[in-house]
């Protein structure tokens, strides 16, 4: 049984309808915490603050003090958009600290828990 589509859409392949699905919930709860992270303020019709706006970050100083104010953005837009969803790990890495990283840009990583099921997100922006 189908949950959630699936982002990013994509069409759907032997299920039934148009675009892929979540047939699970740790896999629709992924998709709908990378999509609240890779929004940006505007974009959404009707919820202008839905997302964590992250464009705005893109070009600041590589600091300390940015990776707090990414996670701070991270913190407060999963408390109000997904409060059901709690927070156990929040690690922000920036470009320069690992290879793997696009400059200019930043990692988010996410320990998260729903209910009693462990979830983990791995968030790069700019996306690749």
């Amino acid at each position: 049984m189908s949950i959630s589509i699936s982002f990013p859409f994509a069409l759907a392949t032997g299920s039934v309808g148009y675009f892929e699905a979540s047939e699970d919930i740790a896999d629709a709860l992924r998709s709908n915490v990378r999509s609240l992270l890779l929004t940006n303020w505007g974009e959404r019709l009707m919820h202008y603050d839905f997302g964590c706006n992250f464009r705005e970050f893109l070009f600041e100083p590589k600091t300390v003090s940015l990776k707090s104010s990414i996670a701070a953005r991270v913190q407060s837009q999963l408390a109000k958009w997904m409060p059901f969803i709690s927070l156990r790990g929040l690690f922000v890495i920036l470009s320069g600290e690992d290879p793997s990283v696009p400059d200019p840009g930043f990692m988010v990583r996410l320990e998260m828990v729903y209910g009693n099921i462990p979830l983990h997100l791995l968030v790069t922006f700019p996306a690749l």
